[in-house]
């Protein structure tokens, strides 16, 4: 495997290693290595699902324990986050990716390994970025402990990653696309969005590709009544000038993964179509969206919305049951799918773009 090339964000110039750190030539900033990790970010940020107390404690006992002894010992107060850190179930999009051991694949916004350590598993290398310091730790305790020295881990800017260009076969933006916009506020979310997107497609392989995890902004959830990541019902299904009123009507500490008023409506999330548009806009080719079956953070199955085949039979084992309710809500998802409305009911998407219209040479 190559040697990572990394790039300074200050001058997008690659920078040189100095033994404990790297040095841009161009602009003369050093950036360290710190407890083995190359450190691109001048002030550490935290921001997570828990408290940075309680992140403190997790990453303490990973330390005198074991990352899953210290993730179980969080169970009973917060049992969708012991699921969400330790369920290596989220990263099966892997298997719809061409992917193979000697591919190298970028996860922007690694969190708490959840899908770097499953990926992994089967690659030659994997790069992880994410700008909290105590992620970055965790992570690295928990490659440690599975056995795994082909995980890079780097703390640096998701938006900008201290990464030179075309080193990438995948990237992997798992619930990040979302929230980008929160952080970078010099523009509208859906420009943030683009800029983000064109980011990632020019650290890929001419072939390479990108995976996006996402809400669907009119999945069921929505119309069911589910806060939208405003921390609110039903902005996601509004007129973005809406919901943007709304968030403004209402700012408070309110989203979850936040911690800060909001006084804008910038969690922006779409359709498949919205979804298709944005990633041609930034320039990717041959875009797939699947349906991941339950959602794309706890994945059984994926259905590729361009198929109707492999969703009338999920629809028919779904709901085989004999009784009046079963047959009439399996009728009528069926009936309706001629005019697609599966590709709109879909909780969540998985979404495919390529760099290039061809694969890349070793898939």
């Amino acid at each position: 495997m190559d040697t990572i090339r990394f790039q300074c964000p200050r001058c997008a110039t690659e920078v040189e290693s100095t033994g404990d750190g790297y040095r841009c030539a161009k602009c003369e900033k050093t950036y360290p290595i710190v407890d083995g990790v190359p450190r691109f970010l001048e002030r550490p940020i935290y921001w997570g699902e828990m408290d940075e107390s309680e992140m403190n404690e997790l990453v303490a006992n990973a330390q005198k324990t074991s990352w899953r002894e210290a993730v179980e010992y969080i169970y009973k107060s917060t049992p969708v986050l012991h699921q969400y850190i330790a369920d290596g179930g989220r990263a099966r999009f892997r298997l719809i990716l061409d992917l193979d051991e000697n591919s190298r694949v970028l996860d922007l916004g690694h969190g708490y390994g959840s899908l770097t350590i499953p990926i992994a598993k089967a690659v030659g290398q994997v790069v992880s970025v994410d700008a909290v310091p105590q992620r970055n730790k965790f992570l690295q305790i928990r490659a440690a402990q599975e056995g795994l020295s082909n995980v890079k881990v780097i703390n640096g800017d998701v938006m900008r990653p201290p990464l030179a260009p075309g080193q990438f076969d995948a990237v992997i933006l798992n619930g990040m696309l979302e929230w980008v916009a929160v952080a970078e506020p010099e523009g509208t979310p859906q420009e943030v969005q683009i800029r983000f997107l064109r980011n990632a497609l020019s650290l890929l392989k001419e072939g390479g590709q990108v995976y996006i995890g996402i809400e669907n902004r009119f999945g069921h959830w929505a119309w069911a009544g589910g806060a939208d990541h405003s921390g609110l019902k039903y902005t996601s299904i509004m007129p973005k000038f809406m919901a943007n009123w709304v968030v403004k009507a209402k700012a408070r500490r309110n989203s979850y993964r936040t911690d800060f008023s909001k006084d804008s409506y910038r969690t922006y999330i779409y359709s498949s179509y919205g979804l298709r548009k944005m990633l041609e806009k930034a320039g990717f080719e041959n875009v797939e969206v699947y349906t991941p079956y339950p959602t794309y953070n706890h994945v059984n199955s994926f259905l590729s919305i361009d198929d109707p085949t492999p969703y009338r039979y999920f629809i028919k084992s779904q709901f085989r049951a004999a009784s009046a309710k079963s047959k009439l809500l399996r009728n009528t998802l069926l009936a309706l799918m001629p005019i697609g409305a599966h590709k709109v009911w879909s909780n969540s998407y998985g979404v495919i773009g390529r760099k290039g219209a061809e694969k890349r040479a070793n898939a």
